[in-house]
């Protein structure tokens, strides 16, 4: 029963007095909820158009949420626009200005990762601390992602807001198989400007000396 019928419109005095409804503060718009929504747009009929910022959006949470499947048919989407313009989505802010790319390294979602760098992503796009997906990767340990964004071009060195690159932040996280990749990565890009993983165990994974590293030999 609607809670508003059940009071009276009236007090004991014969005056009317207002419901209690009245006071409380109008309801604030929501996102969408993260999880789960798919398939998110519902059924996609030929020829039918969504908002580019949508089908952004969308994107971005099925790649957080590392929904293969989800992702792939999101980039299939056609949007409004004279064109279809793949960066218009793949351009997508969330959370900290992260692109769905970054949101897919962070998620260790590798496939989907190739899947948006095959579609146009910019992978070496910054977010709002100046963090690469590779640096995000490398953060979080996901060796697969890591190599995926090496192989299509990621430049390793490249630091963020705070003067770190993907080769500090995976030392910092004890991530020693992804810093020896990326260092290995920064020799070829820059032979000149080599520099050698710090870490006794990271210069095991780069010298392939794994059992010399893990017993501590650091020479």
């Amino acid at each position: 029963r609607d809670f508003a019928a059940t009071m009276p419109s009236t007090s004991p005095t014969g005056t009317r007095r207002k419901s209690p409804l009245a006071k409380l503060p109008p309801k604030s718009p929501k996102l969408a909820p993260l999880a789960p929504l798919s398939p998110r747009l519902g059924g996609l009929g030929e020829g039918q158009v969504f908002p580019a910022e949508q089908v952004g959006y969308f994107l971005w949470v099925a790649c957080r949420q590392n929904e293969e499947e989800e992702a792939r048919r999101l980039l299939g989407v056609k949007f409004e626009g004279a064109a279809y313009k793949p960066t218009a989505v793949l351009s997508f802010r969330g959370l900290g200005g992260k692109t769905p790319l970054h949101a897919a390294a962070f998620a260790n979602a590798a496939a989907i990762a190739r899947a948006l760098l095959d579609a146009g992503a910019n992978v070496d796009s910054l977010d709002g601390y100046g963090n690469t997906s590779l640096l995000t990767a490398a953060q979080e340990g996901h060796l697969e992602v890591v190599k995926v964004l090496l192989e299509r071009g990621a430049v390793p060195g490249k630091s963020n807001a705070f003067g770190d690159d993907a080769a500090a932040v995976a030392r910092r996280y004890g991530h020693l198989e992804c810093e020896a990749l990326v260092v290995e990565a920064a020799a070829v890009a820059s032979p000149d400007s080599f520099a050698a993983p710090r870490s006794p165990l990271a210069r095991g994974f780069a010298s392939g000396a794994n059992k010399l590293a893990f017993n501590g030999n650091s020479s």
